[in-house]
């Protein structure tokens, strides 16, 4: 067949396709794609089928199925209403044909929307443009922004090798969009990602695609996915023009080689490979967009807030922490758990160079404890129980104090107002309630304004209202990128607060990782009895 009657064929089912989304509420016959096609109705029937592998009929009933599954999600309306409206003549044919098509009832879906397979129709000319070799010198012009995600998670569908869409799809099937579209997104649509290293598992692909969703999210994942979390990063953000849809390939290229040529030291920045690429649906009525991390120049060393490699204190010869490794990652809430007497104070002591370790070696923001002990001083905050003060001071003369060491300090008035003791400010700090004291320590750290700050205990001695006030303002502060380093008795704390814990017992770790892992590997349901299985700290939760 000659390639002037292939592409004939090709534009006339893309035509008939093009009707059929334009007219989907209307009735459809074969005659009215006849008149599109330009071909008789037998021919138009069969290059339809031919080249997307099914007939008009059952292409246009799985569109409307898919069409009316995302009314139900989004609408709330009658299942009878979207029945009718998707052209079907009884209610029992609809509920028939969407059980068919998603493998649930309709009445269900509308009660609980768990992610299905939606029909997502691509147009049979993209099939020949898979990875033509465009001419690269008449490039088209971009948008380039620099955005900053907050942290997430997302549910992937991983593949096997894939580097790209293409081989993705060959893995995965390309079905697995209509899955990702069912479900609820935090960008409002799928994405795709290349991962890092640190994000693949043995024998899974770079490329994948999924959806982002909320950093507490905890719902079902559909089965054969998976679902992995993602930091707050900062995004440098090319888009490209406006594209008839048959010319993505040109669109996707000239975006890609503006990324890869562009240099982000002219805007203070370098490339960030620790978090994913991100590619979104390539849609010609906005362009192509893609985006790949960045970090302001001269902070690779501080990817990783905490860095603590071996280390070791021993008094008397007994050791108090034993070969302690620790790696806090920038903008994280990190719990430092265990019995009392299990190396917390020591370890935190340690690492603010406070004292000096037998062994091993401490890295904070990216500096030497000992070495850089004024720059660190400028960029931490710390956070006791109790602390030193003259007797009579009042509570904004402590304040005062605390502000003039610091070159950047937070503004410590509105500080207060926000942790309730606005109205405290000319009262002496030692007539305070013991909450009210407490929520003064907090102040004290982050008057610094630091980017990285260290809270002991830091709820006790508050009610259960001031304590959810101080979570919710200590949730805000990590989204502004503030790294937590906390310890605390109180585990429906840890669990509220923490990305990572470590669980200490006699100067070991006997755990390292997230909450829900330490629930999982104990093989308990709930977090306090996981805590006090690795722990044996029958005597000091809550204490």
């Amino acid at each position: 067949m000659e390639v002037n009657e292939l592409q004939e064929q090709m534009k006339a089912v893309q035509r008939m396709q093009e009707y059929i989304e334009e007219h989907l509420e209307e009735e459809i016959t074969l005659a009215n794609l006849s008149e599109v096609s330009l071909f008789s109705s037998w021919h138009s029937y069969r290059l339809f089928k031919n080249y997307l592998g099914m007939t008009p009929a059952e292409y246009i009933r799985r569109l409307r199925l898919s069409h009316s599954a995302m009314r139900l999600k989004k609408e709330q309306c009658l299942v009878i209403d979207a029945a009718y409206d998707c052209g079907f003549e009884s209610l029992d044919g609809y509920t028939r044909a969407f059980y068919k098509e998603f493998g649930c009832n309709p009445g269900e879906y509308v009660k609980d929307p768990v992610p299905i397979g939606l029909f997502i129709p691509y147009g049979v000319k993209f099939r020949e443009l898979r990875k033509d070799i465009v001419d690269m010198e008449n490039l088209q012009s971009v948008f380039v922004q620099v955005i900053r995600k907050p942290e997430r998670k997302v549910i992937i569908k991983r593949g096997i090798k894939a580097e790209d869409y293409f081989d993705y799809c060959a893995e995965v099937n390309c079905e697995v969009w209509g899955t990702l579209m069912s479900m609820d997104s935090l960008c409002g649509e799928p994405v795709c990602l290349w991962l890092p290293e640190e994000y693949k598992k043995p024998g899974t692909s770079t490329y994948v695609q999924g959806v982002e969703v909320a950093p507490d999210y905890a719902g079902g994942i559909p089965e054969g996915f998976d679902i992995i979390s993602l930091p707050m990063a900062e995004y440098l953000v090319v888009q490209g023009e406006p594209f008839q849809e048959e010319d993505y390939s040109q669109a996707i290229l000239s975006v890609q080689y503006s990324l890869n040529h562009y240099d982000p030291s002219v805007i203070g920045y370098e490339w960030d490979d620790s978090n994913p690429r991100i590619q979104l649906e390539p849609r010609g009525e906005r362009g192509y967009i893609e985006m790949r991390a960045i970090q302001k120049r001269g902070d690779k060393m501080r990817e990783e807030a905490i860095k603590v490699t071996n280390l070791r204190k021993s008094y008397n010869g007994k050791a108090v922490v034993d070969g302690l490794n620790l790696s806090v990652k920038t903008g994280m809430v990190f719990g430092l758990l265990g019995a009392n007497g299990a190396g917390k104070s020591t370890t935190i002591e340690s690492i603010l160079g406070t004292k000096q370790a037998d062994s091993g070696e401490v890295s904070v923001l990216g500096y030497h404890a000992k070495k850089d002990r004024r720059k660190l001083f400028q960029e931490v905050g710390v956070q006791f129980q109790e602390g030193d003060y003259q007797p009579e001071i009042k509570v904004f003369e402590l304040c005062e104090e605390i502000e003039c060491l610091y070159k950047n300090p937070a503004d410590w008035r509105q500080l207060c107002e926000r942790f309730g003791i606005g109205d405290k400010l000319k009262n002496a700090v030692k007539s305070l309630s013991g909450g009210e004291r407490q929520r003064l320590f907090i102040v004290l750290a982050l008057i610094p304004n630091p980017k990285l700050v260290f809270l002991d205990e830091l709820t006790t001695g508050l009610d259960a209202r001031a304590r959810r006030t101080v979570w919710k303002i200590l949730e805000d502060l990590k989204k502004q990128g503030l790294t937590i380093f906390l310890t605390s008795h109180f585990m429906d704390e840890v669990e509220a607060l923490c990305d990572e814990i470590c669980i200490l017992k006699k100067g070991e770790p006997v755990f390292y990782g997230t909450v829900e892992q330490a629930k999982s590997e104990s093989g308990c349901e709930k977090f306090e009895d996981a805590y006090l299985k690795y722990s044996d700290d029958e005597e000091g939760i809550g204490a």
